[in-house]
């Protein structure tokens, strides 16, 4: 998802690299999925790109989730994709409930 960002806006790992203060091999082990997003980065990059950087983190999160239910040999975490949308969905809408 970063990739289709950075081609979204026409830039460069380098310009990202740049902007957001992480390498750009930090950014390329990112994209390749050889690293994960943590809290600093995604604070960094959601700067960089002007994206909420809670916006990254639950991009972390599915992708993560995705790659344990695809664990070989142990047939992966038990996993209900519609379950976990309407949870995304629910906390997406607390995001925008008044404190």
């Amino acid at each position: 998802m970063l990739a289709e960002m950075l081609a979204e806006r026409g830039w460069s790992q380098a310009y990202l690299a740049a902007r957001s203060g992480l390498t750009t091999k930090h950014i390329n082990r990112i994209i390749k999925g050889k690293a994960g997003i943590g809290t600093d980065a995604a604070i960094a990059l959601g700067q960089a790109l002007g994206v909420e950087p809670l916006v990254l983190a639950r991009m972390q999160l599915d992708h993560d989730m995705t790659t344990l239910r695809r664990r070989p040999g142990d047939g992966g975490l038990p996993y209900d994709e519609a379950a976990t949308r309407a949870l995304a969905r629910r906390i997406a809408e607390s995001d925008n409930d008044p404190p």
